[in-house]
C-alpha cells in the first residue's frame, strides 16, 4: 500500500486534486432537503418575509384588510411552494429529458398558473384578482417609484396615495406603449 491518491487504501483514497469528484446535483439536493418538514417550514417563512418586502403596499392597493392581506400572502407562498416543487422535480429528473417531457412540464406549469389565478379569485373575489393582475403589471413601476418617493419625503414633498397611484398608472402605460412600439416590425 503506497497511500497514493485514488489507490483505494485508507484516507488517501479521496480523489486526487484536479480530478473530478462525485457528480454535483444541487437541484436533487434541494429536492431532498425540501422533503424535510422543518426545511419546508423554513422556506415558507423565508418566502413570506420576501413577499411582504416585495409587496409592502399590497393591502391598500388591493383594498384588503391587514388580516386578508396576510391570507393573500399565505396563499401566494403556497402557490410558490408548488411551483418550486414542480421546478425541482423537473430539474432533479436528470439531464436526459425528452422534448415531450419538457412540453408536458410546460403545460403542467401553465395549468398550475391558471389554477392559482382561479384560486385567488375564489378566495378573494374576481375584483381583487383583477386588481392583483394590475398590481403585478405595475410592480416594476412601483419599485422604481419607491426610490423617488424616499427622495421626495427627504425633500419634504411626500406624494399622496392618489399621486403615487396616478404615477404608477402613467408609468405602466408608458411601459406598455414602449413594449408595443418595440414589438412592431420596421418596414
Amino acid at each position: 500500500p503506497g497511500g497514493l491518491p485514488g489507490d483505494g487504501d485508507g484516507p488517501a483514497s479521496a480523489p486526487a486534486p484536479g480530478s473530478p469528484g462525485p457528480p454535483m446535483r444541487p437541484d436533487r439536493d434541494r429536492l431532498n432537503a425540501l422533503q424535510d418538514p422543518a426545511a419546508r417550514d423554513a422556506m415558507r417563512r423565508q418566502q413570506k418575509v420576501a413577499l411582504h418586502r416585495r409587496y409592502p403596499d399590497l393591502a391598500e392597493a388591493l383594498g384588503l384588510s391587514r388580516e386578508n392581506a396576510d391570507r393573500f400572502i399565505d396563499l401566494l407562498v403556497e402557490q410558490q411552494m408548488r411551483k418550486i416543487d414542480e421546478s425541482l422535480q423537473l430539474a432533479g429528473s436528470g439531464d436526459a429529458r425528452s422534448s415531450a417531457e419538457m412540453k408536458a412540464a410546460g403545460q403542467r406549469m401553465a395549468a398550475a398558473q391558471a389554477d392559482s389565478e382561479r384560486e385567488l379569485a375564489a378566495q378573494f373575489g374576481p375584483a381583487v384578482a383583477k386588481e392583483w393582475q394590475t398590481y403585478q403589471q405595475g410592480l416594476g413601476a412601483r419599485m422604481e417609484l419607491r426610490g423617488l418617493q424616499m427622495e421626495l419625503v427627504d425633500a419634504g414633498m411626500a406624494l399622496t396615495l392618489g399621486q403615487r397611484d396616478d404615477l404608477v398608472a402613467a408609468m405602466v402605460r408608458e411601459q406598455n406603449i414602449g413594449a408595443q412600439s418595440g414589438s412592431k416590425k420596421l418596414p
